[in-house]
């Protein structure tokens, strides 16, 4: 149970958002991974479900890891914004 505290301690939220739009602005105001320090994790859950395996809307849920090294992060992480973004 102790590990389960501190890894919640250590969650913090940074938004909410409600619609893609808004999603982008938060995107676009990120740092960049070449800033983050090692390991960073981001993670994007619905409001009211914690980030937890344990959360009951967890269930049946799963997660996407995508890892680049640090000198190509910054790369992919541009192209993503550039080629999803809603004209």
């Amino acid at each position: 149970m102790e590990e389960m505290d501190s890894y919640e301690d250590n969650v913090k939220k940074i938004i909410d958002f409600s619609t893609v739009e808004s999603f982008w602005v938060c995107y676009c105001h990120l740092a960049r991974p070449s800033s983050l320090p090692s390991p960073t994790d981001l993670h994007l859950f619905k409001e009211g479900i914690r980030p937890l395996w344990e959360d009951p809307a967890n269930r049946n849920g799963g997660k996407w890891i995508i890892r680049f090294k640090k000198a190509v992060s910054g790369r992919f992480w541009e192209d993503l914004e550039h080629e999803e973004q809603p004209s």
